[in-house]
């Protein structure tokens, strides 16, 4: 259902619906399978250093570097890694609740609950914003200086279609977008939380 590269390309990690995680090393001819108990995994990521084989979200469990296996107490729809060093993961989860994990840690140094499903995460390109689709039908911006949700997007006529609908940043950070259940896209300008324009028939 989902793959990501590391930062160097040489390895990848997929999700699958055999409720498996593997981790696959380009360079060679062997893979890494790690099983674990959860209802699939619909996202998954690396941390961009590549000295640092990633921390992976499959599901409800959190496997580091494949040794240690840590349960964040319900199903990850989405996650993204701030910083380049791999410090820091941030992970969207179907219990309505956006988890902030400090590597150094052995549990969640932060959560941030909302009123809906987190469908997707998108980190702005400045690592300072965060967008969180959710279930309420609504995109929530939160800045990650303060961990506080700051802003939130919502339309008449928008509706999140389903758990793993997914928003976006533009690439200046200007905009936001999102598909509808009704197949329009919504773009919503960052600055003024208006609609700037619904795009039709997509």
């Amino acid at each position: 259902m989902a793959a990501k590269f590391l930062g160097d390309a040489s390895k990848v990690v997929t999700g699958s619906h055999d409720r498996t995680l593997k981790v696959w090393d380009l360079r060679k001819t062997w893979r890494n399978v790690q099983r674990f108990p959860h209802d699939g995994a619909p996202s998954v990521s690396f941390f961009p250093s590549a000295e640092s084989p990633g921390r992976n979200f499959p599901g409800a469990w959190i496997a580091l570097n494949g040794i240690e296996t840590k349960f964040a107490g319900s199903s990850c729809n989405d996650l993204v890694t701030v910083d380049n060093a791999g410090s820091t993961i941030i992970s969207g989860h179907f219990d309505k609740t956006i988890r902030f994990w400090d590597c150094r840690s052995e549990s969640s140094a932060n959560n941030i609950v909302l009123n809906g499903k987190v469908t997707s995460l998108d980190l702005a390109r400045d690592t300072k914003y965060l967008l969180a689709c959710v279930r309420d039908d609504t995109l929530k911006l939160i800045d990650l200086r303060m961990n506080q949700v700051v802003k939130s997007f919502s339309c008449e006529g928008f509706k999140v279609g389903c758990d793993w609908s997914r928003a976006t940043f533009s690439p200046d950070g200007q905009y936001v977008a999102v598909g509808s259940s009704d197949g329009s896209v919504y773009i919503w300008g960052v600055s003024t939380g208006k609609v700037e324009t619904i795009l039709k028939e997509h």
